[in-house]
């Protein structure tokens, strides 16, 4: 499952990612989430693996980033209003992981 995470935030944030903080802060974000919406996420997560079998017959993470970005942006314009917001929320998730990373505040102009 990490895996998996790791593979969509590359898709979403276009810098290089520490896999092992990354995923750590990730777990530690998504953990403060109610019951309900931490296992709704982790829901999508599996339905976004389990559509790129469906759409390229490959795991999510062996998909170079132009077809995971296809399945990302697919899945962002669908036309049901629930996975809309989740993916949303899913790439807020993962920008804020990333970015209340000490080690990445540089690059956005944060001097801490």
């Amino acid at each position: 499952m990490n895996k998996l995470i790791y593979s969509i935030a590359q898709t979403f944030i276009s810098k290089a990612i520490k896999y092992d903080s990354f995923i750590a802060n990730f777990h530690h974000l998504l953990n403060g989430f109610d019951d309900d919406s931490h296992s709704k996420l982790l829901l999508l997560i599996k339905v976004i693996n389990i559509y790129s079998f469906f759409r390229y017959f490959q795991a999510f993470t062996k998909l170079n980033l132009t077809k995971r970005n296809n399945i990302l942006t697919s899945l962002h314009n669908a036309p049901i209003g629930k996975i809309r917001g989740g993916i949303t929320g899913l790439r807020s998730l993962n920008l804020l992981a990333f970015y209340s990373l000490e080690e990445n505040w540089q690059s956005v102009g944060y001097k801490g």
